[in-house]
């Protein structure tokens, strides 16, 4: 099918809740195919406002009139605001006609959590519940160096499916038949990226403190070719965005460290993950701002001096 930016009438329409930078890949994604998306954007940020316009979603001023018009809700935002989302649009929907819809929890949340966010649609109504989770950065359009598309995998698990087109168009595969286990995927496999990349920050600034980081790469280099100089750019690459998702990680770890107790661990290993995103967040100059892409050497020099800040 060729790409176009008209609404094409016999597709579904898509609401995203909300339009932070991974919505609005979705968002220009499913406008570039033909669907109608919609969103309310009450309560949201001036960027994400700002986004709103650039992408040509249509903004609609409350949440009964969002239900009327939308067959499908993709809920893609903090995971501190998921469950109160869910609530609010369970309450407004309690208000209309109880049309058929399907509601997409696509945030990072715990096992138990989601199907806490699932308990506030009432069985009896016409509501598909999915269990969803996003793995990798936000979809981005075809530029003349790649001529398509770049879309996310999303992994879904639950009862229900989306219809098969829009399914196929989101990258979605359906790995099981229980609400937690698409989640239960997510925080495993952020676990390991996520978690990864902290140890690496505060590996990092220490060797920086110490004025051995130069020294430290080339021994990551030396010991594990070629592994150790891959391992070194990926941490590299994933540091530079630190400041500017620090105060989305922060909830995400949290979850990710209910997960584990929900298997047994009460070490509370992610608590403290969860603190040093909270120190980018809150203490680091380039974290206050949201830095995007920053230098490398910059990210932690910000967390040293931070750091520093503490000690006297």
């Amino acid at each position: 099918m060729s790409e176009s930016s008209f609404t094409e009438p016999n597709k579904p329409v898509v609401a995203i809740l909300s339009l932070g930078e991974m919505g609005f890949g979705h968002a220009q994604l499913l406008k570039a195919h033909g669907y109608r998306v919609l969103t309310n954007l009450e309560g949201r940020s001036e960027a994400t406002q700002q986004r709103a316009l650039q992408s040509g979603v249509e903004l609609i001023t409350n949440d009964i009139s969002l239900i009327t018009e939308t067959d499908i809700f993709l809920s893609i935002i903090p995971p501190s605001e998921a469950l109160s989302t869910a609530q609010r649009i369970a309450t407004a929907y309690q208000q209309t006609f109880h049309k058929p819809l399907y509601y997409v929890d696509l945030n990072a949340l715990s096992p138990n959590t989601v199907k806490e966010v699932s308990q506030n649609f009432n069985p009896s109504w016409p509501i598909h519940f999915i269990d969803g989770a996003i793995i990798g950065p936000p979809a981005r359009p075809p530029t003349p160096s790649n001529p398509s598309w770049y879309v996310p995998r999303i992994v879904i698990s639950g009862a229900h499916e989306l219809p098969t087109e829009l399914r196929s168009l989101l990258v979605m595969k359906h790995i099981g038949p229980e609400i937690g286990q698409a989640s239960a995927l997510k925080m495993s496999f952020a676990t390991l990226f996520k978690g990864f990349t902290s140890l690496a920050l505060l590996s990092f600034t220490t060797a920086e403190r110490h004025g051995v980081y130069d020294a430290l790469r080339e021994e990551m280099d030396e010991f594990f070719p070629p592994f150790g100089g891959m391992a070194g750019r990926f941490l590299e690459g994933n540091m530079k965005g630190v400041p500017k998702k620090a105060y989305r990680w922060v909830t995400e770890m949290e979850e990710i460290d209910a997960t584990h107790r929900e298997t047994g661990f009460d070490e509370g290993v992610f608590e403290a993950v969860a603190r040093v995103y909270g120190l980018v967040d809150k203490e680091t100059e380039v974290g206050r701002r949201r830095a995007k892409d920053v230098e490398v050497e910059e990210v932690l020099k910000s967390v040293d001096e931070a750091l520093k800040g503490r000690e006297k």
